[in-house]
């Protein structure tokens, strides 16, 4: 449980959200006993409800009390009620009582010890209040979860019918929510940690599980057989059996599409995750170290609170090669894989000159799979053209606002090569000054610097797997201090 001294004048740099933090400040301010009626006032004002994520928890038997804060003059709480749950009928000693629900219905009778009056239903974003010597009762009648935000001036000075409150969960907030946000989760999932620990995933698009290369339309193939396939920690071709909305069985000679793997994925994030991660559709735009946690703001205006956050936003975008004219010479240097999808983009866009290609090994492209089988063939249209060059590493340019303020601020460190970010071996980042940044981590390509290349679903499989547990770790050590 942490503690914060109400008689210290609020600075803003205590561990707590948005209008949570807002909240604190205000009732930290107040010199004399607070009322019901400022209660009141003070929780009428939007309490969204991702950021109060790592104090959200549901129990099996009854409500869940989460703590937020405790000084000498008020306590907050969030409460977490499962369909059916209830509260016993009491009172709150010599405390007034304010209650904000944020999500579901909240069912009340109001009296006294002996009769209590008739039910009152309260929706998301109603305020009520109890005075000190009033009894009540609060239900959850619905049929989902119902989730309520709670301020007692002074604290309850009593145990009685109130059950323990918990400490928060473990945040960790991933920015970024293509195939490797996906990825970790799904790792996290296996290890059995997506219970005990809130993690979030900011990200505009409507649903998390994919990135571009993966993309529900793309029509071109990836570059490796099914049966070496696999989205996660499984045998390899387990991806063939997953998904189950395609016409088209996919073999383990073929090599698939691209949106195959997508909805292996997407599968795998369902079977995994459920409805345990809180994806938030906006961009972050800023992050902060404050009190021994990291503050995310969002786009939206709302702030997330962070253990952990990892930046998972996946490749920059690749260079664009419509700036080259179809009477151009070019000279590609490397002939891997890549250097094929280059020519045959430069040729859809009808590039007629000379291509050279430059090899330290004179070698070009191997064939190491036989054709695809039962794959439909591409119908790739310019403007779905997936190759553009290789995903462009080089950050100081990134169109990612947040990534340039770090960059800018020295949060962040780029490679000297422009081919990612200064990463210890664990992907926790380097900042400006060559010190780790304890809590912020980097998964996908950017990692290049420390760890080679990673581009490919083997090598994010590795890193997120290494990453997972590394969180689960410091979790449970939290948790245990």
């Amino acid at each position: 449980m942490q503690r914060w001294d109400a008689s210290t004048p609020p600075d803003g740099d205590h561990a707590l959200p948005g209008a949570l933090g807002r909240l604190w400040e205000e009732l930290a301010r107040q010199s004399g006993p607070i009322s019901p009626a400022l209660l009141r006032a003070m929780l009428e004002r939007p309490f969204p409800a991702q950021e109060l994520t790592p104090w959200i928890a549901f129990g099996p038997s009854t409500r869940t009390r989460t703590r937020v804060c405790l000084t000498a003059q008020f306590e907050i709480l969030v409460l977490g009620w499962l369909p059916g749950q209830l509260s016993s009928v009491h009172d709150h000693g010599s405390s007034a009582c304010g209650v904000r629900v944020i999500q579901g219905v909240a069912t009340e009778r109001v009296g006294t010890a002996e009769a209590l009056g008739a039910p009152r239903h309260h929706e998301a974003e109603a305020a009520l209040t109890s005075h000190p010597g009033e009894w009540h009762e609060i239900r959850n009648d619905g049929q989902e979860r119902l989730i309520t935000l709670h301020v007692y001036a002074p604290p309850l000075s009593y145990g009685g019918v109130v059950p323990q409150a918990a400490a928060r969960k473990h945040a960790v907030v991933v920015i970024g929510g293509g195939i490797r946000a996906a990825t970790l989760a799904v790792e996290l999932g296996r290890q059995g940690a997506t219970e005990a620990m809130a993690l979030t995933v900011v990200e505009p698009v409507a649903a998390v599980e994919r990135g571009l290369a993966s993309a529900s339309d793309r029509a071109d193939h990836w570059n490796l057989a099914g049966k070496r396939m696999r989205s996660a920690d499984d045998p390899p071709g387990t991806c063939l059996d997953r998904p189950t909305n395609r016409d088209v069985r996919v073999h383990p000679g073929d090599v698939p599409l691209r949106a195959h793997l997508g909805d292996s994925v997407r599968e795998r994030w369902t079977a995994a995750c459920g409805n345990r991660v809180t994806h938030i559709r906006t961009r972050a735009f800023d992050l902060r170290r404050s009190a021994g946690h990291w503050r995310v703001s969002l786009e939206d205006g709302t702030e997330l609170l962070a253990d952990a956050l990892v930046l998972a936003t996946g490749n920059a975008s690749p260079r664009d090669l419509t700036e080259v004219r179809s009477d151009d010479s070019v000279l590609i240097v490397g002939t891997g894989l890549h250097v094929i999808e280059t020519i045959v983009s430069l040729r859809r866009r009808g590039h007629r000159a000379p291509i050279v290609l430059l090899s330290r090994r004179g070698m070009l492209p191997r064939l190491y799979a036989a054709p695809p089988t039962s794959m439909p063939k591409p119908t790739p249209t310019l403007e779905s053209d997936p190759c553009a060059t290789r995903p462009d590493f080089d950050l100081t340019h990134a169109d990612d606002a947040l990534i340039r303020r770090l960059l800018a601020r020295g949060v962040l460190c780029a490679d000297e090569h422009a081919i990612g970010l200064h990463t210890d071996d664990d992907g926790t980042a380097i900042d400006a000054r060559g010190e780790r940044v304890e809590g912020l981590y980097v998964l996908g390509g950017a990692r290049d610097p420390a760890n080679g290349r990673c581009t490919a679903t083997p090598e994010l499989r590795m890193q997120a797997r290494a990453l997972g547990a590394a969180l689960v770790a410091s979790a449970r050590r939290e948790s245990s201090s």
